[in-house]
């Protein structure tokens, strides 16, 4: 079986940071965690948990790197064993620093065999890492668009931009993205 998922980043709108993903129902959730990363463009630099209501619900499932953790391991944990019905819903959180929230619901069972994950849409640029997260975030993208800004070079220089170059939070490049998906083992 295949699972079908929409995975939106929390509190991030104008444009909104969705995508789209298959994932083989066999995968385990660290295998999941990497997919994600890849269908956003994340740099999986951060410790990562799942969980029904994000921090502090039950049950957590969570890197396997975390060694503090009362999580249960995610490289242990199989997607088929935690999803069952269409429309169920967790949280995954990455980067316990910034805290992005990402909201994820199962959308289709596909009965298929894939051994690979496919991403199969997506809305918004990703976040850059370690910008402060989705509100942080938010601002940044407003500053961008104020060169009056006290700080707006620095800003600039951060997010990486030559003097003649925007940040377009809306663009995608769903043809490099589906290939990290795809190459995701």
């Amino acid at each position: 079986m295949v699972f079908q998922f929409r995975i939106d980043i929390k509190n991030i709108s104008s444009p909104p940071v969705w995508r789209r993903i298959q994932i083989p129902s066999q995968w385990s959730f660290d295998m999941f965690h990497k997919g994600i990363q890849a269908a956003f463009g994340w740099e999986n630099n951060h410790l990562y948990l799942f969980s029904p209501k994000g921090w502090g619900s039950e049950p957590c499932i969570g890197s396997p790197l975390w060694e503090e953790s009362e999580c249960q391991n995610a490289a242990k944990i199989k997607l088929r064993d935690f999803f069952h019905h269409e429309k169920q819903k967790l949280i995954y959180i990455y980067d316990f620093g910034d805290d992005w929230m990402h909201s994820v619901m199962l959308e289709k069972i596909l009965d298929e065999n894939k051994i690979n994950a496919e991403l199969m849409d997506g809305k918004g640029k990703c976040p850059p890492e370690d910008c402060g997260g989705s509100f942080a975030y938010m601002d940044l993208k407003e500053i961008l668009n104020d060169p009056d800004y006290p700080d707006y070079d620095e800003i600039r220089e951060w997010f990486g931009l030559d003097n003649d170059q925007i940040w377009d939070a809306g663009a995608i490049d769903l043809v490099i993205l589906k290939k990290a998906v795809h190459a995701v083992r």
